[in-house]
Protein backbone atom coordinates (compact mmCIF):
# COMPACT_ATOMS: atom_id res chain seq x y z
CA UNK A 1 0.00 0.00 0.00
CA UNK A 2 1.11 3.59 -0.59
CA UNK A 3 1.94 4.90 2.84
CA UNK A 4 2.76 8.45 1.77
CA UNK A 5 -0.11 10.93 1.49
CA UNK A 6 1.97 12.93 -1.00
CA UNK A 7 2.32 9.88 -3.23
CA UNK A 8 -1.39 9.03 -2.92
CA UNK A 9 -2.30 12.59 -3.89
CA UNK A 10 0.08 12.44 -6.85
CA UNK A 11 -1.48 9.17 -8.01
CA UNK A 12 -4.92 10.76 -7.77
CA UNK A 13 -3.77 13.53 -10.11
CA UNK A 14 -2.29 11.04 -12.56
CA UNK A 15 -5.58 9.13 -12.66
CA UNK A 16 -7.38 12.32 -13.68
CA UNK A 17 -5.00 12.83 -16.62
CA UNK A 18 -5.68 9.57 -18.45
CA UNK A 19 -7.01 11.33 -21.54
CA UNK A 20 -3.52 12.77 -22.03
CA UNK A 21 -1.62 9.58 -21.21
CA UNK A 22 -3.73 7.29 -23.37
CA UNK A 23 -3.79 8.54 -26.98
CA UNK A 24 -6.99 8.51 -28.96
CA UNK A 25 -7.32 6.54 -32.18
CA UNK A 26 -5.89 9.03 -34.63
CA UNK A 27 -2.55 9.49 -36.31
CA UNK A 28 -1.57 12.65 -34.49
CA UNK A 29 -1.73 11.15 -31.01
CA UNK A 30 -0.80 7.53 -31.73
CA UNK A 31 2.94 8.31 -31.63
CA UNK A 32 2.96 9.85 -28.15
CA UNK A 33 4.57 6.82 -26.59
CA UNK A 34 6.79 8.24 -23.85
CA UNK A 35 4.17 9.32 -21.25
CA UNK A 36 2.17 6.13 -21.79
CA UNK A 37 5.24 3.90 -21.40
CA UNK A 38 6.20 5.70 -18.20
CA UNK A 39 2.70 5.19 -16.79
CA UNK A 40 2.88 1.50 -17.69
CA UNK A 41 6.27 1.19 -15.95
CA UNK A 42 4.82 2.80 -12.84
CA UNK A 43 1.81 0.48 -12.79
CA UNK A 44 3.68 -2.76 -13.52
CA UNK A 45 6.34 -1.98 -10.91
CA UNK A 46 3.74 -1.04 -8.29
CA UNK A 47 1.60 -4.10 -9.00
CA UNK A 48 4.60 -6.42 -8.87
CA UNK A 49 5.55 -5.10 -5.44
CA UNK A 50 1.99 -5.06 -4.11
CA UNK A 51 2.16 -1.29 -3.53
CA UNK A 52 -1.00 -0.35 -5.42
CA UNK A 53 -3.42 -2.84 -3.90
CA UNK A 54 -6.86 -1.44 -3.05
CA UNK A 55 -5.97 2.04 -4.23
CA UNK A 56 -9.02 3.57 -6.02
CA UNK A 57 -6.90 5.72 -8.35
CA UNK A 58 -4.73 2.75 -9.28
CA UNK A 59 -7.90 0.77 -10.05
CA UNK A 60 -9.13 3.57 -12.31
CA UNK A 61 -5.81 3.58 -14.18
CA UNK A 62 -5.83 -0.22 -14.48
CA UNK A 63 -9.32 -0.22 -15.99
CA UNK A 64 -8.46 2.46 -18.55
CA UNK A 65 -5.14 0.89 -19.54
CA UNK A 66 -6.84 -2.47 -19.98
CA UNK A 67 -9.40 -1.07 -22.41
CA UNK A 68 -6.62 0.68 -24.33
CA UNK A 69 -4.32 -2.36 -24.43
CA UNK A 70 -7.06 -4.69 -25.65
CA UNK A 71 -8.74 -2.47 -28.21
CA UNK A 72 -6.57 0.36 -29.52
CA UNK A 73 -5.43 0.32 -33.15
CA UNK A 74 -1.84 0.35 -31.89
CA UNK A 75 -2.26 -3.34 -31.04
CA UNK A 76 -3.46 -4.20 -34.52
CA UNK A 77 -0.69 -2.76 -36.64
CA UNK A 78 2.83 -3.97 -37.48
CA UNK A 79 5.72 -2.87 -35.28
CA UNK A 80 7.65 -0.11 -37.03
CA UNK A 81 10.43 0.80 -34.57
CA UNK A 82 12.02 -0.12 -31.25
CA UNK A 83 10.14 2.56 -29.27
CA UNK A 84 6.79 1.16 -30.34
CA UNK A 85 7.98 -2.39 -29.71
CA UNK A 86 8.87 -1.61 -26.09
CA UNK A 87 5.61 0.27 -25.51
CA UNK A 88 3.59 -2.67 -26.75
CA UNK A 89 5.72 -5.14 -24.77
CA UNK A 90 4.93 -3.03 -21.71
CA UNK A 91 1.21 -3.24 -22.48
CA UNK A 92 1.50 -7.03 -22.72
CA UNK A 93 3.37 -7.15 -19.40
CA UNK A 94 0.63 -5.02 -17.84
CA UNK A 95 -2.10 -7.35 -19.14
CA UNK A 96 -0.16 -10.34 -17.84
CA UNK A 97 0.14 -9.00 -14.31
CA UNK A 98 -3.57 -8.14 -14.25
CA UNK A 99 -4.39 -11.69 -15.44
CA UNK A 100 -5.62 -10.68 -18.91
CA UNK A 101 -2.82 -11.98 -21.20
CA UNK A 102 -3.02 -11.14 -24.90
CA UNK A 103 -1.44 -14.20 -26.52
CA UNK A 104 -1.84 -13.06 -30.13
CA UNK A 105 -0.20 -9.69 -29.44
CA UNK A 106 2.64 -11.38 -27.54
CA UNK A 107 3.30 -13.71 -30.49
CA UNK A 108 3.52 -10.76 -32.90
CA UNK A 109 5.98 -8.94 -30.66
CA UNK A 110 8.12 -12.04 -30.11
CA UNK A 111 8.43 -12.53 -33.87
CA UNK A 112 9.51 -8.90 -34.21
CA UNK A 113 12.13 -9.29 -31.48
CA UNK A 114 13.38 -12.46 -33.16
CA UNK A 115 14.04 -10.56 -36.39
CA UNK A 116 16.76 -8.60 -34.58
CA UNK A 117 15.05 -5.21 -34.50
CA UNK A 118 16.81 -4.38 -31.23
CA UNK A 119 20.21 -5.58 -32.51
CA UNK A 120 20.53 -3.16 -35.40
CA UNK A 121 22.07 -0.09 -33.79
CA UNK A 122 24.15 0.93 -30.80
CA UNK A 123 22.27 2.61 -27.97
CA UNK A 124 23.20 4.09 -24.64
CA UNK A 125 23.29 1.59 -21.75
CA UNK A 126 20.24 3.10 -20.05
CA UNK A 127 18.19 2.73 -23.25
CA UNK A 128 18.98 -0.98 -23.32
CA UNK A 129 18.30 -1.21 -19.57
CA UNK A 130 14.79 0.17 -20.12
CA UNK A 131 14.22 -2.24 -23.01
CA UNK A 132 15.54 -5.19 -21.03
CA UNK A 133 13.43 -4.35 -17.97
CA UNK A 134 10.19 -4.14 -19.96
CA UNK A 135 10.94 -7.25 -22.03
CA UNK A 136 11.86 -9.21 -18.90
CA UNK A 137 8.66 -8.11 -17.20
CA UNK A 138 6.74 -9.41 -20.19
CA UNK A 139 8.76 -12.64 -20.33
CA UNK A 140 9.89 -12.11 -23.91
CA UNK A 141 12.99 -13.85 -25.24
CA UNK A 142 15.67 -11.44 -26.42
CA UNK A 143 19.42 -11.00 -26.87
CA UNK A 144 19.99 -7.87 -24.79
CA UNK A 145 22.90 -8.04 -22.31
CA UNK A 146 22.18 -8.78 -18.62
CA UNK A 147 21.53 -5.75 -16.42
CA UNK A 148 24.73 -6.36 -14.47
CA UNK A 149 26.72 -6.18 -17.71
CA UNK A 150 24.91 -3.04 -18.80
CA UNK A 151 25.56 -1.28 -15.49
CA UNK A 152 29.28 -2.06 -15.69
CA UNK A 153 29.35 -0.48 -19.16
CA UNK A 154 27.55 2.64 -17.96
CA UNK A 155 28.76 5.84 -16.33
CA UNK A 156 28.16 4.33 -12.88
CA UNK A 157 31.56 2.59 -12.86
CA UNK A 158 33.48 5.64 -14.09
CA UNK A 159 33.28 7.66 -10.87
CA UNK A 160 31.43 10.64 -12.41
CA UNK A 161 32.18 14.03 -10.88
CA UNK A 162 29.58 16.74 -10.30
CA UNK A 163 32.01 19.32 -11.68
CA UNK A 164 31.42 18.07 -15.21
CA UNK A 165 27.75 17.10 -15.19
CA UNK A 166 25.07 18.68 -17.35
CA UNK A 167 21.36 18.36 -16.78
CA UNK A 168 21.21 15.72 -19.52
CA UNK A 169 24.07 13.67 -18.08
CA UNK A 170 22.40 13.65 -14.65
CA UNK A 171 19.20 12.37 -16.27
CA UNK A 172 21.23 9.60 -17.90
CA UNK A 173 22.89 8.74 -14.59
CA UNK A 174 19.59 8.47 -12.73
CA UNK A 175 18.19 6.23 -15.48
CA UNK A 176 21.29 4.04 -15.30
CA UNK A 177 20.52 3.54 -11.60
CA UNK A 178 16.71 3.25 -11.79
CA UNK A 179 16.64 0.69 -14.58
CA UNK A 180 20.02 -0.92 -13.91
CA UNK A 181 18.75 -1.90 -10.47
CA UNK A 182 15.05 -2.17 -11.47
CA UNK A 183 13.82 0.38 -8.94
CA UNK A 184 15.63 -1.38 -6.12
CA UNK A 185 14.79 -5.00 -7.02
CA UNK A 186 18.45 -6.00 -6.98
CA UNK A 187 21.40 -4.69 -4.97
CA UNK A 188 24.32 -2.77 -6.57
CA UNK A 189 26.62 -5.72 -6.00
CA UNK A 190 28.81 -5.13 -9.08
CA UNK A 191 29.89 -1.67 -7.82
CA UNK A 192 32.93 -1.32 -5.60
CA UNK A 193 32.84 0.62 -2.31
CA UNK A 194 34.87 3.36 -3.97
CA UNK A 195 32.42 3.63 -6.87
CA UNK A 196 29.46 3.69 -4.49
CA UNK A 197 31.08 6.42 -2.40
CA UNK A 198 31.59 8.56 -5.51
CA UNK A 199 27.97 8.00 -6.57
CA UNK A 200 26.82 9.04 -3.11
CA UNK A 201 28.80 12.27 -3.47
CA UNK A 202 27.43 13.09 -6.92
CA UNK A 203 23.83 12.40 -5.83
CA UNK A 204 24.31 14.68 -2.82
CA UNK A 205 25.83 17.42 -4.98
CA UNK A 206 23.08 17.08 -7.57
CA UNK A 207 20.29 17.16 -4.97
CA UNK A 208 21.67 20.44 -3.63
CA UNK A 209 22.11 21.91 -7.11
CA UNK A 210 18.75 20.99 -8.58
CA UNK A 211 16.86 21.61 -5.37
CA UNK A 212 18.08 25.22 -5.41
CA UNK A 213 16.97 25.50 -9.03
CA UNK A 214 13.50 24.16 -8.29
CA UNK A 215 14.11 21.34 -10.79
CA UNK A 216 11.69 18.95 -9.09
CA UNK A 217 11.72 16.46 -11.96
CA UNK A 218 15.38 15.69 -11.37
CA UNK A 219 15.10 15.94 -7.58
CA UNK A 220 12.53 13.13 -7.67
CA UNK A 221 14.75 10.96 -9.87
CA UNK A 222 17.78 11.61 -7.66
CA UNK A 223 15.84 10.55 -4.55
CA UNK A 224 14.69 7.42 -6.34
CA UNK A 225 18.27 6.65 -7.40
CA UNK A 226 19.42 7.17 -3.80
CA UNK A 227 17.04 4.47 -2.57
CA UNK A 228 17.86 2.12 -5.46
CA UNK A 229 21.52 2.25 -4.41
CA UNK A 230 20.45 1.73 -0.77
CA UNK A 231 22.36 4.69 0.62
CA UNK A 232 21.80 5.66 4.23
CA UNK A 233 19.36 8.50 4.85
CA UNK A 234 21.13 11.76 5.71
CA UNK A 235 20.22 15.43 6.12
CA UNK A 236 20.64 16.24 2.42
CA UNK A 237 18.33 13.39 1.40
CA UNK A 238 15.70 14.24 4.01
CA UNK A 239 15.79 17.95 3.22
CA UNK A 240 15.36 17.20 -0.51
CA UNK A 241 12.28 15.10 0.28
CA UNK A 242 10.83 17.91 2.37
CA UNK A 243 11.39 20.44 -0.43
CA UNK A 244 9.87 18.13 -3.03
CA UNK A 245 6.71 17.58 -0.97
CA UNK A 246 6.48 21.31 -0.24
CA UNK A 247 6.52 21.95 -4.00
CA UNK A 248 3.49 19.70 -4.48
CA UNK A 249 0.33 21.65 -5.23
CA UNK A 250 -3.12 21.08 -3.76
CA UNK A 251 -4.22 18.91 -6.69
CA UNK A 252 -1.25 16.56 -6.13
CA UNK A 253 0.84 17.62 -9.12
CA UNK A 254 4.36 19.01 -9.16
CA UNK A 255 5.71 21.27 -11.88
CA UNK A 256 8.86 19.82 -13.39
CA UNK A 257 10.95 22.99 -13.39
CA UNK A 258 10.28 26.36 -11.84
CA UNK A 259 9.16 28.92 -12.95
CA UNK A 260 5.74 27.55 -13.82
CA UNK A 261 5.69 28.94 -17.37
CA UNK A 262 8.68 26.84 -18.48
CA UNK A 263 7.74 25.03 -21.66
CA UNK A 264 8.34 21.44 -22.56
CA UNK A 265 7.50 20.34 -26.07
CA UNK A 266 7.59 16.57 -25.78
CA UNK A 267 3.85 16.17 -26.01
CA UNK A 268 1.91 19.29 -26.84
CA UNK A 269 3.54 20.30 -30.10
CA UNK A 270 0.17 20.11 -31.84
CA UNK A 271 -1.79 21.87 -29.11
CA UNK A 272 -1.23 24.85 -26.85
CA UNK A 273 -4.35 24.35 -24.74
CA UNK A 274 -3.79 25.25 -21.07
CA UNK A 275 -4.81 21.77 -19.91
CA UNK A 276 -2.40 19.96 -22.23
CA UNK A 277 0.40 22.41 -21.44
CA UNK A 278 -0.16 21.88 -17.73
CA UNK A 279 -0.03 18.11 -18.22
CA UNK A 280 3.20 18.34 -20.22
CA UNK A 281 4.85 20.44 -17.52
CA UNK A 282 3.82 18.20 -14.62
CA UNK A 283 3.15 14.59 -15.54
CA UNK A 284 6.73 13.29 -15.32
CA UNK A 285 7.72 14.93 -12.03
CA UNK A 286 4.42 13.82 -10.48
CA UNK A 287 4.87 10.26 -11.72
CA UNK A 288 8.47 10.16 -10.42
CA UNK A 289 7.24 11.27 -6.99
CA UNK A 290 5.06 8.14 -6.85
CA UNK A 291 7.95 5.89 -7.92
CA UNK A 292 10.30 7.47 -5.37
CA UNK A 293 7.68 7.11 -2.63
CA UNK A 294 7.29 3.43 -3.50
CA UNK A 295 11.01 2.83 -3.03
CA UNK A 296 11.06 4.72 0.26
CA UNK A 297 7.96 2.87 1.47
CA UNK A 298 9.65 -0.47 0.86
CA UNK A 299 12.81 0.63 2.66
CA UNK A 300 10.85 1.95 5.65
CA UNK A 301 8.45 -0.99 5.96
CA UNK A 302 9.43 -3.93 8.18
CA UNK A 303 10.93 -6.75 6.13
CA UNK A 304 8.52 -9.56 5.34
CA UNK A 305 10.48 -12.80 4.89
CA UNK A 306 7.55 -14.39 3.05
CA UNK A 307 7.09 -11.53 0.57
CA UNK A 308 7.83 -12.44 -3.01
CA UNK A 309 7.87 -10.04 -5.92
CA UNK A 310 5.08 -10.98 -8.30
CA UNK A 311 6.45 -12.06 -11.65
CA UNK A 312 4.75 -11.37 -14.96
CA UNK A 313 6.60 -13.81 -17.15
CA UNK A 314 4.19 -15.27 -19.70
CA UNK A 315 3.70 -18.98 -19.99
CA UNK A 316 5.23 -20.82 -22.90
CA UNK A 317 1.93 -20.45 -24.75
CA UNK A 318 2.71 -16.87 -25.78
CA UNK A 319 4.30 -18.20 -28.96
CA UNK A 320 2.03 -21.21 -29.42
CA UNK A 321 0.33 -19.81 -32.50
CA UNK A 322 2.66 -19.76 -35.51
CA UNK A 323 2.68 -17.15 -38.23
CA UNK A 324 1.26 -19.66 -40.74
CA UNK A 325 -1.50 -20.77 -38.35
CA UNK A 326 -2.50 -17.17 -37.69
CA UNK A 327 -2.44 -16.44 -41.43
CA UNK A 328 -4.62 -19.45 -42.22
CA UNK A 329 -7.04 -18.42 -39.50
CA UNK A 330 -7.26 -14.92 -41.00
CA UNK A 331 -8.09 -16.18 -44.51
CA UNK A 332 -10.55 -18.68 -43.04
CA UNK A 333 -12.25 -15.83 -41.17
CA UNK A 334 -12.51 -13.88 -44.43
CA UNK A 335 -14.28 -16.84 -46.00
CA UNK A 336 -16.73 -17.02 -43.09
CA UNK A 337 -17.69 -13.37 -43.31
CA UNK A 338 -21.46 -12.84 -43.51
CA UNK A 339 -20.79 -10.28 -46.24
CA UNK A 340 -18.53 -12.54 -48.28
CA UNK A 341 -17.86 -11.17 -51.74
CA UNK A 342 -16.57 -13.03 -54.77
CA UNK A 343 -13.23 -11.23 -54.49
CA UNK A 344 -12.94 -12.32 -50.87
CA UNK A 345 -13.83 -15.93 -51.71
CA UNK A 346 -11.22 -16.03 -54.48
CA UNK A 347 -8.61 -14.32 -52.31
CA UNK A 348 -9.26 -16.73 -49.46
CA UNK A 349 -8.68 -19.73 -51.72
CA UNK A 350 -5.42 -18.33 -53.11
CA UNK A 351 -4.19 -17.25 -49.69
CA UNK A 352 -4.79 -20.65 -48.09
CA UNK A 353 -3.13 -22.33 -51.08
CA UNK A 354 -0.04 -20.16 -50.63
CA UNK A 355 0.15 -20.97 -46.92
CA UNK A 356 -0.33 -24.69 -47.60
CA UNK A 357 2.83 -24.57 -49.73
CA UNK A 358 4.68 -23.71 -46.51
CA UNK A 359 2.59 -25.53 -43.91
CA UNK A 360 0.64 -28.69 -44.75
CA UNK A 361 -1.85 -27.95 -41.97
CA UNK A 362 -3.45 -25.29 -44.19
CA UNK A 363 -4.15 -27.77 -47.01
CA UNK A 364 -7.49 -28.91 -45.58
CA UNK A 365 -8.59 -25.28 -45.23
CA UNK A 366 -7.49 -24.57 -48.80
CA UNK A 367 -9.47 -27.54 -50.13
CA UNK A 368 -12.48 -26.39 -48.14
CA UNK A 369 -12.29 -22.92 -49.67
CA UNK A 370 -13.20 -24.21 -53.13
CA UNK A 371 -16.83 -24.95 -52.30
CA UNK A 372 -17.66 -21.40 -51.11
CA UNK A 373 -16.16 -20.12 -54.36
CA UNK A 374 -18.26 -22.43 -56.51
CA UNK A 375 -21.39 -21.50 -54.61
CA UNK A 376 -20.93 -17.83 -55.42
CA UNK A 377 -19.87 -18.08 -59.05
CA UNK A 378 -22.82 -18.07 -61.48
CA UNK A 379 -21.68 -16.10 -64.53
CA UNK A 380 -18.57 -14.58 -66.06
CA UNK A 381 -20.07 -11.11 -65.60
CA UNK A 382 -19.36 -11.42 -61.87
CA UNK A 383 -15.63 -11.61 -62.59
CA UNK A 384 -15.59 -8.12 -64.07
CA UNK A 385 -15.35 -6.69 -60.56
CA UNK A 386 -12.44 -8.95 -59.52
CA UNK A 387 -8.80 -7.91 -60.13
CA UNK A 388 -7.59 -9.72 -63.25
CA UNK A 389 -4.42 -10.97 -61.54
CA UNK A 390 -6.53 -12.57 -58.79
CA UNK A 391 -8.70 -14.36 -61.35
CA UNK A 392 -5.54 -15.69 -63.00
CA UNK A 393 -4.24 -16.85 -59.63
CA UNK A 394 -7.47 -18.77 -58.96
CA UNK A 395 -7.26 -20.26 -62.46
CA UNK A 396 -3.73 -21.48 -61.65
CA UNK A 397 -4.77 -22.91 -58.28
CA UNK A 398 -7.70 -24.81 -59.77
CA UNK A 399 -5.64 -26.07 -62.71
CA UNK A 400 -2.97 -27.35 -60.32
CA UNK A 401 -5.72 -29.35 -58.61
CA UNK A 402 -6.97 -30.73 -61.92
CA UNK A 403 -10.18 -28.68 -61.77
CA UNK A 404 -11.70 -26.82 -64.70
CA UNK A 405 -14.33 -24.17 -63.99
CA UNK A 406 -15.70 -23.10 -67.41
CA UNK A 407 -16.72 -19.63 -66.20
CA UNK A 408 -13.18 -18.88 -64.95
CA UNK A 409 -11.49 -20.52 -67.93
CA UNK A 410 -13.61 -18.51 -70.34
CA UNK A 411 -12.82 -15.28 -68.51
CA UNK A 412 -9.08 -16.06 -68.62
CA UNK A 413 -9.36 -16.54 -72.38
CA UNK A 414 -10.93 -13.08 -72.52
CA UNK A 415 -8.04 -11.57 -70.55
CA UNK A 416 -5.58 -13.25 -72.92
CA UNK A 417 -7.28 -11.77 -75.97
CA UNK A 418 -7.12 -8.28 -74.46
CA UNK A 419 -3.48 -8.30 -73.38
CA UNK A 420 -2.38 -10.10 -76.54
CA UNK A 421 -3.70 -7.28 -78.70
CA UNK A 422 -1.09 -4.52 -79.07
CA UNK A 423 -2.67 -1.17 -78.31
CA UNK A 424 -0.96 2.05 -77.45
CA UNK A 425 -0.45 2.70 -73.75
CA UNK A 426 -1.61 -0.65 -72.37
CA UNK A 427 1.85 -2.06 -71.58
CA UNK A 428 2.06 -0.68 -68.01
CA UNK A 429 -1.51 -1.69 -67.19
CA UNK A 430 -1.36 -5.27 -68.46
CA UNK A 431 2.31 -6.07 -67.83
CA UNK A 432 1.66 -8.32 -64.83
CA UNK A 433 -1.18 -10.15 -66.58
CA UNK A 434 1.01 -10.75 -69.67
CA UNK A 435 3.73 -12.23 -67.45
CA UNK A 436 1.26 -14.49 -65.64
CA UNK A 437 -0.26 -15.76 -68.89
CA UNK A 438 3.21 -16.44 -70.26
CA UNK A 439 4.13 -18.46 -67.18
CA UNK A 440 0.88 -20.39 -67.51
CA UNK A 441 1.83 -21.18 -71.11
CA UNK A 442 -1.10 -19.19 -72.47
CA UNK A 443 0.88 -16.38 -74.10
CA UNK A 444 4.16 -16.43 -76.06
CA UNK A 445 7.06 -14.87 -74.20
CA UNK A 446 7.86 -12.83 -77.34
CA UNK A 447 5.02 -10.52 -76.35
CA UNK A 448 6.93 -9.39 -73.24
CA UNK A 449 8.81 -6.05 -73.10
CA UNK A 450 12.43 -6.01 -74.20
CA UNK A 451 14.97 -6.78 -71.43
CA UNK A 452 16.89 -3.59 -72.19
CA UNK A 453 13.99 -1.48 -70.90
CA UNK A 454 14.03 -3.37 -67.65
CA UNK A 455 17.77 -3.11 -66.98
CA UNK A 456 17.92 0.54 -67.99
CA UNK A 457 15.11 1.42 -65.59
CA UNK A 458 17.14 0.03 -62.69
CA UNK A 459 20.11 2.35 -63.22
CA UNK A 460 18.46 5.75 -62.70
CA UNK A 461 18.77 7.86 -59.57
CA UNK A 462 15.03 8.28 -59.13
CA UNK A 463 13.69 4.76 -59.48
CA UNK A 464 9.93 4.25 -59.21
CA UNK A 465 9.36 0.90 -57.46
CA UNK A 466 5.83 0.63 -58.89
CA UNK A 467 7.13 0.98 -62.46
CA UNK A 468 9.96 -1.48 -61.84
CA UNK A 469 7.50 -3.88 -60.22
CA UNK A 470 5.45 -4.00 -63.42
CA UNK A 471 8.51 -4.44 -65.63
CA UNK A 472 10.06 -7.04 -63.33
CA UNK A 473 6.88 -9.12 -63.36
CA UNK A 474 7.43 -9.64 -67.09
CA UNK A 475 10.88 -11.27 -66.76
CA UNK A 476 10.93 -14.81 -65.51
CA UNK A 477 13.75 -16.27 -67.65
CA UNK A 478 17.14 -16.27 -65.91
CA UNK A 479 18.84 -15.90 -69.30
CA UNK A 480 17.66 -12.30 -69.32
CA UNK A 481 20.41 -11.60 -66.81
CA UNK A 482 22.99 -11.82 -69.58
CA UNK A 483 22.87 -8.08 -70.51
CA UNK A 484 23.58 -7.10 -66.91
CA UNK A 485 24.61 -9.71 -64.35
CA UNK A 486 24.12 -7.25 -61.51
CA UNK A 487 20.51 -6.66 -62.49
CA UNK A 488 19.02 -9.25 -60.13
CA UNK A 489 21.07 -7.84 -57.27
CA UNK A 490 19.86 -4.32 -58.05
CA UNK A 491 16.31 -5.57 -58.17
CA UNK A 492 16.79 -7.30 -54.82
CA UNK A 493 18.21 -4.12 -53.25
CA UNK A 494 15.32 -2.07 -54.55
CA UNK A 495 12.90 -4.62 -53.12
CA UNK A 496 14.57 -4.42 -49.71
CA UNK A 497 14.41 -0.63 -49.68
CA UNK A 498 10.76 -0.73 -50.77
CA UNK A 499 9.90 -3.10 -47.92
CA UNK A 500 11.76 -0.84 -45.51
CA UNK A 501 9.48 1.99 -46.63
CA UNK A 502 6.48 -0.17 -45.70
CA UNK A 503 5.29 -0.74 -49.26
CA UNK A 504 4.76 -4.48 -48.84
CA UNK A 505 2.98 -5.14 -52.13
CA UNK A 506 5.64 -3.56 -54.37
CA UNK A 507 8.53 -4.76 -52.20
CA UNK A 508 7.28 -8.34 -52.27
CA UNK A 509 6.75 -8.26 -56.05
CA UNK A 510 10.29 -6.97 -56.60
CA UNK A 511 11.81 -9.64 -54.37
CA UNK A 512 9.82 -12.40 -56.06
CA UNK A 513 11.15 -11.26 -59.42
CA UNK A 514 14.69 -11.01 -58.08
CA UNK A 515 14.35 -14.51 -56.62
CA UNK A 516 13.17 -15.88 -59.96
CA UNK A 517 16.06 -14.29 -61.87
CA UNK A 518 18.68 -15.22 -59.30
CA UNK A 519 17.51 -17.06 -56.15
CA UNK A 520 17.98 -15.16 -52.89
CA UNK A 521 20.72 -16.64 -50.76
CA UNK A 522 19.73 -18.35 -47.52
CA UNK A 523 20.62 -15.45 -45.26
CA UNK A 524 18.64 -12.96 -47.34
CA UNK A 525 15.65 -15.30 -47.63
CA UNK A 526 15.75 -15.87 -43.86
CA UNK A 527 15.98 -12.12 -43.19
CA UNK A 528 13.12 -11.26 -45.55
CA UNK A 529 10.98 -14.03 -44.06
CA UNK A 530 11.56 -12.78 -40.52
CA UNK A 531 10.85 -9.18 -41.53
CA UNK A 532 7.60 -10.07 -43.29
CA UNK A 533 6.41 -12.28 -40.43
CA UNK A 534 7.09 -9.38 -38.07
CA UNK A 535 4.65 -7.27 -40.10
CA UNK A 536 1.82 -9.68 -39.31
CA UNK A 537 -0.95 -8.26 -37.16
CA UNK A 538 -2.33 -10.15 -34.13
CA UNK A 539 -5.38 -11.30 -36.10
CA UNK A 540 -3.10 -13.01 -38.66
CA UNK A 541 -3.58 -10.56 -41.55
CA UNK A 542 -1.21 -8.00 -43.00
CA UNK A 543 -1.71 -4.30 -43.56
CA UNK A 544 -2.69 -1.31 -41.47
CA UNK A 545 -6.28 -0.15 -41.61
CA UNK A 546 -6.39 3.62 -42.22
CA UNK A 547 -8.71 5.98 -40.43
CA UNK A 548 -12.41 5.99 -41.30
CA UNK A 549 -12.05 9.33 -43.13
CA UNK A 550 -9.40 7.82 -45.44
CA UNK A 551 -11.32 4.59 -46.02
CA UNK A 552 -14.38 6.14 -47.61
CA UNK A 553 -16.44 3.39 -49.18
CA UNK A 554 -13.62 0.85 -49.16
CA UNK A 555 -13.82 -2.37 -47.20
CA UNK A 556 -10.62 -2.43 -45.10
CA UNK A 557 -10.18 -6.20 -45.21
CA UNK A 558 -11.09 -6.82 -48.83
CA UNK A 559 -9.75 -3.68 -50.52
CA UNK A 560 -6.63 -3.14 -48.40
CA UNK A 561 -5.58 -6.09 -46.26
CA UNK A 562 -6.44 -8.93 -48.65
CA UNK A 563 -4.08 -7.76 -51.47
CA UNK A 564 -1.29 -7.11 -48.97
CA UNK A 565 -1.74 -10.47 -47.25
CA UNK A 566 -1.72 -12.28 -50.60
CA UNK A 567 1.46 -10.46 -51.67
CA UNK A 568 3.24 -11.43 -48.45
CA UNK A 569 2.24 -15.10 -48.47
CA UNK A 570 3.03 -15.41 -52.17
CA UNK A 571 6.52 -14.14 -51.47
CA UNK A 572 7.04 -16.30 -48.38
CA UNK A 573 5.97 -19.39 -50.33
CA UNK A 574 8.24 -18.73 -53.30
CA UNK A 575 11.42 -17.71 -51.47
CA UNK A 576 11.20 -20.58 -48.95
CA UNK A 577 9.98 -23.50 -51.06
CA UNK A 578 10.05 -24.82 -54.61
CA UNK A 579 6.47 -23.60 -55.04
CA UNK A 580 5.75 -21.33 -58.03
CA UNK A 581 2.19 -20.09 -58.25
CA UNK A 582 2.05 -19.65 -62.02
CA UNK A 583 4.58 -22.09 -63.40
CA UNK A 584 4.01 -25.51 -61.85
CA UNK A 585 1.64 -27.61 -59.73
CA UNK A 586 1.55 -27.10 -56.00
CA UNK A 587 4.72 -28.24 -54.24
CA UNK A 588 5.35 -28.70 -50.58
CA UNK A 589 8.29 -27.27 -48.66
CA UNK A 590 11.57 -27.94 -50.40
CA UNK A 591 14.11 -30.07 -48.59
CA UNK A 592 16.85 -27.80 -47.13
Amino acid sequence: MLQSSAAASALDWLALQLDYFVPQQDRKTASRNKPLLELIVLMVHGLRRGLLDQNPSATRIIDRLTVFAQGHELRNRPVRNSNELILRAGLCAFLRITNRPDLAHEAVLQRTIDTGLLDQSGRLPHHMMIERTVLDWGGFSHRLPPLAELTTSSVLVRKPDALYQTEQSIYELTHDVMFGYTFGDRPPSELTPSQLAQLNRILSDALMRFGRQGHWDLVGELLLAWDCLRFEYDAIYENAWSELIAAQEVDGSIVAIEPADTETDEIHTDSQSPARRRFAERYHSTLVLVLAAMSRTERDAPADPDHKIQTVRPRADHASSSSTSQGADWFAAVLKSPNLTLTAAMGGLVGLTLISAIDDRATVLADGAIKPLFSRLHSSAQLAGVPAALTLAVFAVLRNRGLDVPIITGFVDGIRSVVDTPTSGNTPRWCEERAILARLGLLPTAKLPAPAEFWHALTGRHVDPEHIMRLAAAHSDASLLEPDRTGARRLESLGIDTLRRSNLVAGCALLRSAHTLGPLDRDRARSVTAFLQAQQCPDGGFGVIPSASDLGAMDPDIDIRLPISLAVWWTLAEINTSFRLFSQPLNRRATP
